[in-house]
């Protein structure tokens, strides 16, 4: 413990000689060259400063460019999931959508009518369209007939098809 604070003393001492040091050699010099070392460091000092916003104006256009990067892409997956949707509400394979219960009601013959890669591509379709729109990802497929389950879906079991 004395060892320990008897080091950072003599750490100390040592740093606050060495600044002294410097003070003392700056002091020392005489005018012109002391005018001339201070007029060199503002120089490198202006020129790292330069350079620090010549980074930061590099950063900033490139964070630019990705959030337009970003927004592209998100009003692209947008418009197709939404295509989607209204082309099947227009053909009449979904009858509603309630967003608020992640709930879709869907004819059980077009249900029954569709293999498995259709019925996944349509509920993972349903899943972005409720995340897009702000819900959960969460969806149950339901009979516009009777109201029965027909799948669930949510991102951490995947889809399971009930009917």
């Amino acid at each position: 413990m004395k060892t320990e604070k008897t080091a950072a003393i003599m750490i100390t001492s040592v740093a606050i000689g060495v600044i002294s040091y410097g003070i003392i050699t700056i002091h020392n010099l005489n005018a012109p060259a002391r005018i001339k070392l201070v007029a060199e460091n503002k120089a490198v000092a202006d020129a790292q400063e330069k350079e620090i916003k010549l980074v930061a104006k590099r950063l900033c256009d490139m964070n630019k460019k990705a959030a337009v990067r970003t927004a592209v892409i998100k009003a692209y997956r947008e418009t197709a999931v939404d295509a989607k949707i209204a082309e099947g509400l227009r053909k009449g394979i979904i009858h509603s959508i309630n967003i608020e219960f992640n709930e879709v009601r869907i004819s059980p013959f077009t249900w029954m009518g569709l293999n498995i890669e259709e019925k996944q591509s349509l509920v993972t379709s349903f899943s972005k369209y409720f995340d897009i729109k702000g819900s959960t990802g969460r969806v149950t497929i339901l009979s516009s007939l009777n109201d029965t389950k027909l799948a669930t879906y949510n991102s951490l079991f995947g889809m399971r098809i009930l009917k």
